[in-house]
């Protein structure tokens, strides 16, 4: 009785999941649809996930317009994602490394500095960013848009309490009795073969905060 009873509530519960799946993916389901759609047939009532009248015209004025550079718009999108999450894997890599794992003079100071910065509105920092980029000569380039973006406080906060949960014992291995400090230990090579691979769990989610923060979602 049990034991049918348990196969019934699994049974309950992937139905209700298979359902919820449904829901969220209707959205994206019907975007999709509306692509191949004539325009008075996208919001017509009833909503109908299936075009009546299919069509590639859509795709025509999105591709084929010499006004709507959707293939340069794209890839602008493609380096401009693929630059800001290597620039901002390293630099907060090394960063939540040195905060966690080296001592060095006014370290716990430097750090509370850099979180009182989280509480700077970002469109506080629109104008000083564009005298910069202009002192810089980088207006109207990639590099614009990436700089800003390479650096965040947030994710430098999250990898570094990871890294602060790594014993330090783990980066020492024995030798003849006596411990000492493993070749790997050295920073910054102990953050990639010893703390990123402890913290990976961590890491993944860093990129795909990152990832999302710079196509528009909230991490």
């Amino acid at each position: 009785m049990t034991k049918k009873k348990g196969i019934v509530t699994k049974w309950i519960i992937t139905v209700v999941l298979v359902l919820f799946g449904l829901v969220c993916i209707y959205p994206f389901l019907f975007t999709v649809s509306s692509a191949f759609k004539p325009t008075g047939e996208v919001l017509s009532t009833p909503l109908q996930l299936i075009p009546e009248h299919f069509t590639l015209q859509n795709m025509k004025t999105v591709f084929a317009n010499p006004y709507f550079d959707f293939g340069q718009w794209y890839m602008n999108t493609v380096v401009m994602t693929v630059c800001t999450l290597v620039l901002k894997f390293f630099i907060i890599t090394l960063t939540a490394y040195g905060f966690s794992k080296v001592k060095f003079p006014g370290r716990d100071k430097i750090f509370l500095v850099l979180l009182a910065g989280l509480m700077i509105p970002s469109d506080v920092m629109i104008m000083p960013r564009y005298m910069l980029f202009k002192e810089l000569g980088i207006l109207n380039t990639m590099w614009s848009l990436v700089l800003p973006a390479a650096v965040d406080v947030y994710f430098v906060f999250m990898l570094r309490q990871a890294f602060i949960a790594i014993p330090d014992s783990i980066r020492w291995s024995p030798e003849s009795g006596r411990p000492r400090r493993a070749r790997c230990a050295r920073p910054p090579a102990s953050a990639c073969t010893i703390s990123m691979p402890e913290s990976r769990c961590m890491s993944r989610a860093v990129r795909c905060a990152s990832s999302a923060k710079r196509n528009g979602a909230p991490p």
